[in-house]
């Protein structure tokens, strides 16, 4: 006996109740993760520069493109939000800015529950749980310093658009193909879209794409009943990857122009130097297996790799001993969309990890786990959903027992939304992001669009923390500098700003230097003791250059 009869969990009624229930539990979460994950102590000069590209008055130039002084992901969010600064007035704050970035992320949970038809609820606290639980994930995706926010959004909601695009890959009749045909066309255009913002984003972007038009051809294929349909099919792939290449072109010119205009007017590219890491491959895979292996979800990438094999275990055999009935029932298997959802989460999460074993970028940033952002996301979603499976395979194969079997799918939902409310992470009050915001606002008040010198860390951090009188930051000469049109201001200030305790590792009995020499100019020590709060302490000097 079924509780619930098919015939009411297919009714219009039961569909619309299913998706007001998503929409709910979306923005419950959503809410809750707004004021959980907003900048704290983790706050500091690379989160400080979004807000300052936000909130630029400059003209925009091609050097706006990227990340200011990095073309390793695009600024494409912060010119949105300059658009919206120049429209409405608004001053984006650091809180405001990671509210749109965290409504962004969001999205992305929508994107995914839309590649699901059936287990939608399933799909969707599988996501919540690896996005807001797994502490590794949720402390680097919610920051501003970090591009996969942006990145993965737009990457979920461009396999979204593929997906349309392979599901209308059939002409429809006569009197409904202009329609069909404004469809397409709108598909396409946002699957262009979706994929150019991935990739600006990202170049690794392009494998991600790939795999995902790979996995959509294949589910096409496995759903399509007649064979006459093969040869449009392989036209609607070639159409997506028509498409995908376009993004990745459109990017690479993007990044020629902006290495051009740098170079042009600030003496470098300011390009990242990708390589492949041949000669340390195995030192590459230990440490990042490492990174992956000291999580405390490290059973769920065990599991999702552990059922991997197992499919191409079956899949090995059935080819080898020719067992049609087994191919049939893989093929069902994987037409299902949830499969299919679970196979490509595992998927970029194991393109991500080979990516951080061969580039040399990572090795050369101490193997940084920040790198494995979208491994540490994905991995857990496919192992998640791997349970679901497999809790809902045994349910069917239960004899005589239709309760089980009805109860199998809610009792996974409410397990895991159960979790997702009592461990929900609480926002904690960060004495030293307290600090920070005292401390800039104290220097605005002081010295009113006045020019802030010291180390990378005690310049943009303050600066961009600052909502009106925001002053200059200007890295002392030889630090990194991501605003290279800022040093020429120095020369025409009578007075600078020096953060030196922090800067020059001073304790707190020390000194500031006598004497500056920076970008040209001779700066003389006026009031050591201009400004000092906890940690932080400044230093007036006059600019005898002048």
């Amino acid at each position: 006996m079924q509780l619930v009869p098919k015939k009411l969990l297919n009714h219009p009624s039961a569909t619309k109740a299913v998706l007001i229930l998503i929409l709910l539990v979306w923005a419950l979460f959503l809410w809750r993760a707004l004021d959980a994950f907003a900048p704290n102590g983790t706050y500091s000069s690379d989160s400080g520069i979004p807000v300052l590209m936000s909130n630029d008055e400059r003209p925009i130039t091609v050097f706006n493109l990227y990340y200011y002084a990095a073309d390793r992901w695009g600024g494409w969010p912060f010119l949105v939000a300059q658009f919206i600064r120049r429209a409405t007035g608004h001053h984006w704050s650091d809180q405001s800015l990671f509210r749109m970035q965290a409504v962004w992320i969001f999205v992305g949970v929508l994107a995914l529950v839309a590649l699901a038809s059936r287990d939608r609820l399933a799909v969707m606290v599988a996501y919540l749980t690896a996005l807001c639980l797994h502490s590794e994930t949720r402390l680097q995706i919610f920051i501003l310093s970090q591009l996969y926010a942006w990145q993965l959004t737009a990457l979920l909601l461009c396999w979204y658009s593929l997906r349309r695009l392979f599901d209308g890959a059939l002409e429809p009749p006569p009197e409904k193909k202009k329609t069909w045909n404004w469809k397409r066309t709108a598909w396409s255009l946002l699957a262009f879209l979706f994929a150019l913002l991935a990739v600006w984003s990202s170049v690794a972007s392009v494998p991600f794409l790939l795999f995902l038009l790979c996995l959509e051809t294949l589910r096409a294929h496995l759903k399509r009943e007649k064979r006459e349909g093969d040869w449009k099919l392989l036209r609607q792939s070639i159409e997506c990857l028509i498409l995908i290449a376009a993004a990745w072109l459109f990017e690479l010119l993007l990044k020629w122009n902006y290495h051009r205009h740098s170079l042009k007017h600030y003496g470098s590219d300011f390009s990242a130097g990708f390589k492949l890491d041949l000669g340390y491959l195995g030192e590459n895979l230990r440490a990042n297996l490492h990174n992956i292996t000291k999580l405390s979800w490290w059973p769920l990438y065990l599991l999702s790799t552990l059922a991997a094999l197992a499919v191409l275990c079956v899949l090995v055999y059935a080819l080898f001993k020719q067992r049609r009935d087994l191919l049939a029932r893989l093929r069902g298997i994987f037409a299902e969309e949830t499969v299919i959802i679970a196979a490509g989460a595992y998927g970029l999460a194991v393109i991500n990890f080979v990516l951080a074993v061969l580039v040399n970028h990572v090795r050369l940033n101490y193997y940084d786990d920040r790198f494995l952002i979208p491994t540490y996301l994905f991995g857990p979603i496919s192992g998640l959903l791997v349970i679901f499976l497999i809790f809902d395979l045994a349910a069917k194969s239960a004899k005589n027992s239709s309760h089980l079997k009805a109860a199998a799918r809610p009792a996974f939902v409410l397990t895991l939304f159960l979790l997702l409310v009592f461990k929900f992470p609480t926002r904690t009050t960060d004495p030293y992001y307290q600090s920070l915001s005292e401390t800039a606002l104290a220097l605005a008040q002081k010295a009113p669009r006045g020019i802030l010198m010291g180390g990378y860390w005690e310049t943009y951090v303050f600066t961009s923390l600052q909502p009106v009188d925001a002053m200059t930051a200007v890295p002392l000469e030889g630090q990194e500098v991501r605003t290279p049109w800022t040093p020429e201001l120095v020369r025409q200030a009578s007075e600078v700003i020096v953060e030196y305790r922090h800067t020059y590792r001073l304790g707190d009995q020390g000194s500031p230097p006598e004497r500056l020499n920076q970008y040209g100019n001779s700066l003389r020590l006026v009031d050591p003791q201009w400004y000092r709060n906890g940690e932080y302490a400044f230093a007036l000097y006059a600019n005898e250059s002048r």
